[in-house]
């Protein structure tokens, strides 16, 4: 399994994130960078017969906690209508989430996802507005308990790619202040677009790259609306990145 140590890496699918930002690497990313994230450097000064002893922590890297690549191609995508109840989308009020592991005790702080609008032909870099929910897992292996919730505008920034309708496929990120520490197990993420100025209804982009996640198990979870039960779909994975600081 392979580490890296990053402050800002995007979501790689064909430059699909900011252009100032390096790509990722393949492999799902460790967190065994623990020890690395947290560095004491102990400086003693010897004056005559009295030591100083100078201790100075760096603060914690960010290291991507989960990684599913966007499919490649990116024409092949089809995406998960997943959009709330102030969206004005032409869809129905179906939610997605998908699963990802803590591996260890972790504070996620950064999430970049991909997506796109049906019938969309002119590429709207307008911010929208975002819910993203994350749960924890119940014995039946669905979402349970939501343990964090996040509403906001989010940026978004073309990926110069198009799905196979020709749609323009949308960058999005969105730091995650205050999620708290997460203990080691299975999570659900959802994204929903619930923009009340969208006209479109809204997909989250798959994720089918087993080189950038081993563990894939091509399953998320979905339900009509909010009232109702969450129920699996055994097909694809959605396509996201999770970073955030080990603990």
């Amino acid at each position: 399994m392979k580490t890296s140590v990053s402050e800002d890496q995007g979501l790689d699918q064909n430059d699909c994130d900011l252009s100032d930002k390096p790509p990722i690497p393949s492999g799902v990313e460790s967190m065994s960078l623990k020890r690395m994230s947290r560095v004491l450097v102990v400086c003693t000064l010897v004056l005559g017969v009295t030591s100083f002893v100078y201790s100075y922590s760096l603060p914690a890297l960010r290291v991507n906690l989960w990684v599913q690549l966007p499919i490649d191609p990116p024409e092949t995508s089809i995406g998960f209508l997943s959009n709330g109840p102030n969206s004005n989308g032409d869809g129905d009020l179906t939610q997605v989430a998908e699963d990802f592991d803590i591996l260890e005790s972790a504070t996620p702080t950064l999430l970049r996802w991909q997506g796109f609008y049906h019938y969309d032909s002119a590429a709207d870099l307008t911010p929208r507005w975002f819910q993203i929910r994350i749960w924890s897992t119940g014995k039946d292996g669905l979402p349970l308990r939501q343990v964090y919730t996040l509403n906001r505008y989010v940026p978004v920034t073309n990926s110069g790619t198009s799905n196979g309708y020709g749609e323009p496929i949308y960058n999005y990120s969105a730091t995650l202040p205050s999620v708290g520490e997460l203990e080691p197990g299975k999570y659900w993420i959802a994204v929903i677009e619930n923009d009340p100025n969208t006209t479109l209804a809204w997909c989250w982009s798959d994720s089918d790259n087993t080189e950038s996640n081993p563990d894939l198990n091509h399953r998320i979870a979905f339900r009509d609306d909010r009232k109702s039960p969450w129920q699996f779909f055994d097909c694809c994975d959605a396509a996201f990145q999770l970073q955030g600081r080990v603990n």
